[in-house]
């Protein structure tokens, strides 16, 4: 029983929380064999075991403190990083968003001297129409009363061959 202790003992790592509680579980059975033995005093042996074991109980607790410190610094530093990246991103957003502005303004002022331009072509544009249709409906009616006036002719053409003959 000795043997299995010391051996148990020495195959402990001590990076693991689960190996400390098999650990201190097969020393407890050890203990109790040996103690229904009685060979030996177990006094001193438990002391330095349960100091041991108290030991590395803090030593875990310390470790996990430590990692958190870590990981809560990392994690602060992360956020510092994150919200910088915000606000650099946030800063191009709005000077876009000012040039964006500008352009689309041009394009509006620009739109809106095309849209003068056009709305000027299309009143001449109109107005040439009724001129041409004006003119066209003029004509329409010279050549109507032309036409008048050469059938008016055409009735009097034969009537005069008539009285020439």
């Amino acid at each position: 029983m000795w043997h299995t202790l010391c051996e148990r003992i020495t195959q402990f790592s001590v990076e693991s929380s689960e190996n400390l509680k098999e650990l201190e579980a097969g020393v407890a059975l050890i203990l109790k064999g040996l103690r229904e033995v009685n060979i030996i005093n177990l006094s001193p042996l438990e002391v330095l075991l349960e100091d041991f074991f108290k030991k590395h109980k803090d030593y875990d607790v310390a470790r996990l403190s430590t990692s958190q410190k870590i990981t809560r610094d990392s994690l602060q530093e992360l956020l510092s990083v994150a919200q910088q990246c915000l606000d650099t991103a946030n800063e191009e957003r709005i000077n876009m968003d000012k040039q964006l502005e500008e352009i689309l303004q041009k394009i509006l002022t620009r739109a809106e001297k095309e849209l003068k331009v056009w709305t000027s072509k299309k009143k001449k544009t109109i107005s040439l129409i009724e001129d041409h249709q004006k003119w066209l409906s003029e004509n329409q009616e010279t050549i109507t009363n032309s036409e008048d006036e050469i059938h008016a002719i055409e009735k009097i053409i034969p009537l005069l061959e008539t009285k020439i003959k």
